[in-house]
């Protein structure tokens, strides 16, 4: 089960959790915008400045390719780094399937 499936796209074999600490007053829009990453999903907004990103990718490579290329560059976007990772087979643990 992949949390931000997306139509059209592969199964994702790779979950990263990413913390995202964004200038104060940009969530909205940066939100939005992180979204629209291609297997990307928001999973909350823990304050003033802080985002939860959930990114499934094909693989390790691809997600910190996303990280690093995409999700660190929105204007907007002060820091990022990963949380968790897990692959698919560990997928129902966190999602209590």
């Amino acid at each position: 089960m992949d949390p931000c499936a997306d139509a059209g796209q592969p199964p994702a074999a790779i979950i990263v959790g990413v913390l995202v600490r964004v200038e104060p007053g940009c969530e909205g829009p940066l939100q939005a915008r992180l979204e629209r990453l291609p297997g990307a999903c928001t999973v909350w907004e823990q304050g003033p400045g802080q985002l939860g990103l959930v990114l499934a990718a094909a693989t390790a490579d691809q997600a910190a390719e996303l990280i690093q290329q995409q999700v660190a560059s929105c204007p907007g976007v002060l820091a990022c780094w990963p949380v968790f990772q897990c692959d698919e087979s560990q997928l129902p643990e966190f999602l209590d399937v």
